[in-house]
């Protein structure tokens, strides 16, 4: 019995809990050091960070502006590429251009409207962005336009503008019913009738399965073809059955419309200029009473490339909305008259734009401009004559277009090769060293109207 308990009482002891061993902990300077030890680990991971991401915006700044300048690109090239399309490359040296019997300039009794007598495919000025900037309808536009001069000159840069003339809307021609006198119709002009017997008219008026439009929707049509902007006075041509054009103003109180369930489709013309007969211009083309359904017409309009700046209170806010240096890519329209009628924003923080063209002036040789250097033959027609422009002379032009990124990210200039081809674009006027990155593109559009 002794020995059974004192097993057991071995037993009960060994079962009972131990207590456990002594372990060294961290002393206070080892804590201490692995709290700094970590905090310099977080900072490093927290600069790092920063670091990309700054990284991160500042080259998502440099894509958005290299999209932006390969829309805006393809843009312009469509525009130079419609350059006298549809139109004439000089009106005033035509041989094809109809003119009243005995005049040697078309100005059809010293009525035409100003842009319609110098109406061009090119009208090129050198450096012409701050003028154009400074002769532009919107207020806006001229309470700005100094600080385009002033930021140019600065950057070493003096972005050109371009007047193109050709139908920039669409490639249709429309067959002529009848040209009349409409007496008080419209603004006192003609009224041309379109006819229905052309595939070009029947879209105007017919949906894709054949059911006829809504005279509203057939005018909406018809007024984007000849009419883009509101509030402008823009031109027509017409092609007789000898090959020969006229070029007239439509009337800007009567667009064109279409009425009676697509069965009247009608253009007004202004009487500031008219479609002459084969009498007034002494057989030199003209229209005939047997001619009426061989006569086509298609619209033209004149547009105007230029940089300018335009504040928008949708895009420029903050900061923004007052950065001298912030200007914009501008696509303008110009009616009859020479007025510019409506701007459009092609894109933002525009640079640098300068033209160079090809040009055959008689010599054996191809004859080439620098970019940005004046070229008298490639300059805007005047009235009377300016003898120095000849745009029919112009085979090819090379455009270079540069935006820059939002924000100067840069603190230090970086030196392009000659020519005013810009790396980094300074940001302020008052000679702070804050730059912005520039992107450049440069393309070459082949003029095959400008020698038909």
């Amino acid at each position: 019995m002794s020995k059974q308990r004192k097993v057991s009482s071995k037993a009960a002891s060994s079962s009972a809990p131990t207590a456990p061993a002594r372990r060294r902990a961290f002393t206070l300077v080892e804590l201490l050091v692995s709290l700094v030890a970590g905090l310099l680990v977080a900072m490093a991971v927290m600069g790092l960070s920063r670091v990309a991401t700054t990284t991160f915006h500042e080259e998502a700044r440099a894509s958005g502006t290299e999209l932006g300048l390969r829309v805006a690109a393809e843009r312009l090239r469509a525009d130079l590429s419609r350059a006298a399309y549809m139109s004439t490359t000089n009106i005033q040296k035509d041989p094809f251009v109809s003119k009243l019997k005995g005049e040697t300039v078309v100005d059809k009794g010293n009525k035409f409207p100003n842009g319609l007598a110098i109406l061009a495919g090119i009208a090129f000025t050198s450096g012409g962005s701050a003028a154009a900037a400074a002769t532009g309808e919107l207020a806006t536009e001229k309470a700005n336009y100094s600080k385009v001069a002033s930021l140019s000159a600065n950057n070493g840069v003096a972005p050109d503008s371009i007047l193109l003339g050709g139908n920039m809307t669409t490639a249709d021609e429309y067959i002529v019913q009848s040209v009349i006198d409409s007496g008080g119709e419209g603004c006192g002009g003609q009224t041309v009738t379109l006819s229905r017997d052309s595939a070009a008219v029947l879209r105007l008026v017919q949906k894709v399965d054949g059911s006829p439009k809504s005279d509203a929707e057939a005018t909406s049509a018809l007024d984007d073809a000849f009419v883009p902007a509101t509030g402008g006075q823009f031109m027509a041509r017409i092609v007789d059955d000898s090959g020969h054009q006229q070029f007239v103003a439509l009337c800007p109180a009567k667009p064109p419309a279409v009425t009676g369930t697509g069965t009247t489709i009608q253009v007004m013309i202004s009487p500031d200029s008219r479609v002459l007969s084969a009498t007034e211009t002494g057989g030199n083309g003209g229209i005939t009473g047997f001619a009426v359904g061989r006569i086509t017409i298609n619209p033209v309009q004149l547009v105007r490339w230029s940089l300018r700046r335009i504040p928008n209170a949708l895009l420029d806010t903050g900061v923004a909305a007052t950065d001298d240096a912030k200007f914009d890519l501008v696509r303008t329209w110009v009616d009859a008259k020479g007025n510019e009628v409506k701007s459009e924003l092609i894109a933002e923080y525009a640079t640098d734009l300068v033209f160079s063209f090809a040009y055959n002036d008689g010599t054996p040789t191809p004859r080439f401009s620098d970019f940005g250097a004046a070229l008298p033959i490639a300059g805007p027609l005047a009235v009377p004559a300016n003898t120095t422009a000849k745009p029919e002379q112009l085979r090819s032009v090379r455009f270079r277009l540069s935006l820059r990124t939002p924000m100067g990210d840069r603190a230090q200039p970086l030196a392009g090769p000659d020519g005013g081809f810009l790396y980094r674009y300074r940001v302020s006027d008052a000679g702070e060293n804050a730059f912005a990155r520039v992107r450049t593109i440069v393309s070459e559009v082949n003029l095959q109207n400008q020698f038909r």
